[in-house]
């Protein structure tokens, strides 16, 4: 998967999924989300901005500095 042709939302799902290791289940329940908000998000249906917020607070250092540099500029939607 290349990152740097992914959405905003889709990067959300892959550093989700992939980065902090999450099911919807568990960023919802970490982040007091519900799922049915997360996956509008990072399926394009919502471009609420302050959604980011919930995945890089839940980010280690490391994870942020990954996610500030390859978080992408455009949105789906």
């Amino acid at each position: 998967m290349k990152i740097q042709s992914l959405s905003v939302n889709e990067f959300c799902k892959f550093f989700r999924k992939y980065v902090l290791n999450l099911t919807l289940k568990e960023f919802g329940e970490l982040t007091n989300t519900k799922i049915p908000t997360i996956s509008s998000f990072e399926n394009g249906r919502s471009t609420n901005l302050n959604h980011l917020y919930l995945y890089y607070n839940l980010a280690d250092e490391e994870q942020k500095i990954y996610f500030r540099k390859n978080i992408p500029y455009n949105f789906k939607g």
